[in-house]
């Protein structure tokens, strides 16, 4: 009777054994990937691996693009997989390259840099074959382990020219000849009016006539008389 109570003893000492044994050489349950590891893994695979149909996975329904540029949102995982085809029809062989990642709060800020080749649906086919290198930031806002918010700052200034865009400045402003200052004393008479002489003028003038009247009455002066003088 006791070897028969014994055996089952045995038998679930045995089987409790196992089962710690097992749990021991089991890996430990895979931790909820943080906000960082969230936008990496987005990277990675949606940009660099192409898997788009990933998208959902990581971002929310209510997903709002606010970079410059965008329509009003919400936009959702299909304006991502559309942006993304964009980029891919683009720059065919299009990496991104994680430079620095951080967070604080629900806030994740990326700074990356992107390279490619410019095919024919890059700038209307004047681009094709130029090598793109430039780098940007997005900052996302995070909401149960997915992508709610984004803003992209990217220098598009480099992108454009890069890509052979040439930078034309507004035409210059055509100045209008300086008009001369004209002063009143100056000023040329309108049609059909006579110019008043200077008061200057005109005591000149009476002083030559007075003084011609004066000569004329005076009678010559002889050779003679001009010896005496002198």
């Amino acid at each position: 009777m006791r070897h028969v109570t014994a055996l089952p003893l045995a038998l679930t000492f045995a089987l409790l054994c196992a089962l710690s044994a097992a749990a021991q050489d089991a890996p430990p349950p895979e931790a909820p990937a943080g906000n960082e590891e969230v936008v990496r893994r987005f990277t990675e695979e949606v940009y660099n691996g192409r898997q788009l149909d990933a998208i959902p996975r990581y971002v929310a329904d209510s997903f709002v693009d606010h970079s410059p540029g965008t329509p009003p949102g919400p936009h959702g995982p299909d304006f991502v997989r559309s942006q993304a085809e964009q980029t891919f029809a683009g720059l065919p062989d299009t990496h991104f390259d994680v430079l620095h990642l951080f967070s604080e709060d629900d806030m994740v800020a990326m700074h990356w840099r992107v390279r490619g080749t410019a095919s024919a649906a890059f700038g209307g086919g004047g681009s094709t074959g130029r090598e793109i290198d430039v780098e940007g930031i997005s900052l996302f806002r995070m909401e149960d382990g997915k992508i709610v918010e984004s803003w992209d700052i990217v220098d598009r200034l480099t992108l454009f020219q890069q890509a052979g865009f040439r930078v034309v400045g507004p035409p210059a402003a055509v100045q209008p000849a300086p008009e001369e200052e004209v002063g009143e004393e100056e000023a040329a008479p309108e049609e059909g009016d006579t110019p008043t002489p200077r008061p200057e003028e005109g005591r000149v003038e009476e002083e030559t006539e007075a003084a011609g009247d004066d000569a004329s009455d005076e009678p010559p002066v002889s050779g003679d008389e001009r010896d005496d003088v002198r």
